[in-house]
């Protein structure tokens, strides 16, 4: 049986950050199996109960839901963006989460950035 977590992703480096970047950041709330796969029924039955937030330097923080995709996991972002789009959202691609991995998180302008599983703690 799956049970809900609280994952910290935080951004793994990349060409423009060699060492990666704590301020950037999601805050997730899933249901996880033993293997650190989501549980998508577990999801679909209390989908108020999962959330996403992001942390950016220099942006206000966003809020949203979490829903499923036919490449991952939809993070959509409620309220409006920095540059006045409402509903922003991201993909995050499927991978077991679990401290130490990387998942990748596709924009909505299709950029993939990598983020490390910093902390996964049972909620």
């Amino acid at each position: 049986m799956s049970q809900w977590h609280v994952i910290k992703l935080e951004l793994a480096p990349t060409e423009e950050f060699p060492n990666g970047s704590p301020g950037r950041a999601y805050l997730l709330r899933l249901p996880l199996g033993r293997d650190g796969s989501i549980d998508g029924a577990r999801l679909s039955d209390a989908p108020r109960s999962a959330f996403v937030r992001r942390f950016w330097p220099n942006e206000p923080d966003r809020s949203g839901m979490i829903y499923p995709c036919t490449s991952g996991w939809t993070l959509a972002f409620s309220g409006a963006t920095t540059n006045g789009d409402a509903g922003q959202y991201c993909v995050l691609e499927d991978g077991p989460v679990r401290p130490g991995n990387v998942l990748v998180v596709r924009t909505a302008s299709g950029e993939r950035r990598p983020f490390r599983v910093l902390s996964v703690q049972k909620d």
